[in-house]
């Protein structure tokens, strides 16, 4: 009887033996575990190699300058048109002077010269006409000599030529006003834009 004591709770020791091994086998040997949690992926590769490019854009100033402000940096994808720098350049201010200078001589002086010249000229054209036209009258009563209306018709077309020169003076004058205008607006700071 002492035998059947012990037998029961050996069988029972046993057979939870077998259970606790059969469940370890069920799940697998037991391995070091990471705790998974979300962060960057960083991945570096070591590699010798030929870095080629597909195209290549140089980018330059027109105009030479402080830098006052950079907009992006190496590697930073930009637009069209998107600014890239902000320059200072003294050039550029004494440029802008320069023009608003030609620009108010321009207005000042060129400008009511050349339309003083060109109202003198049709002046002058007009009274060749007239000197014209009196000779070949007095020509035709033989008043005067050939020679006198052959100096008139001369004059008219020195007096036509004149007046044609003066207008296209006056119209280079204010062709030249634009460009001079275009010039005296520029700010002194200059935004160099990629385009």
């Amino acid at each position: 009887m002492l035998r059947r004591r012990w037998l029961l709770p050996a069988l029972l020791v046993l057979l939870l033996a077998v259970a606790w091994g059969l469940l370890q086998w069920w799940r697998g040997p037991r391995l070091a575990a990471y705790r998974v949690q979300s962060g960057p992926l960083v991945q570096e590769v070591v590699a010798t190699g030929r870095i080629t490019v597909p195209s290549r854009v140089q980018v330059s100033a027109e105009i030479a300058g402080l830098v006052l402000e950079r907009r992006v940096l190496e590697g930073d994808r930009v637009a069209p048109g998107q600014v890239l720098v902000v320059l200072r350049a003294r050039d550029l201010e004494a440029r802008r002077d320069q023009a608003r200078a030609a620009l108010a001589a321009l207005r000042t002086v060129e400008r009511p010269q050349a339309q003083a010249q060109l109202r003198e000229a049709s002046a002058r054209l007009d009274q060749a006409e007239r000197e014209l036209a009196r000779r070949r009258a007095l020509a035709e009563r033989q008043l005067v000599a050939r020679e006198s209306v052959e100096q008139a018709a001369q004059a008219l077309v020195a007096a036509r030529a004149a007046a044609e020169q003066a207008r296209l003076a006056l119209a280079g004058v204010v062709a030249a006003a634009i460009p001079a205008t275009r010039a005296a607006r520029l700010d002194p700071v200059e935004a160099i834009r990629y385009g």
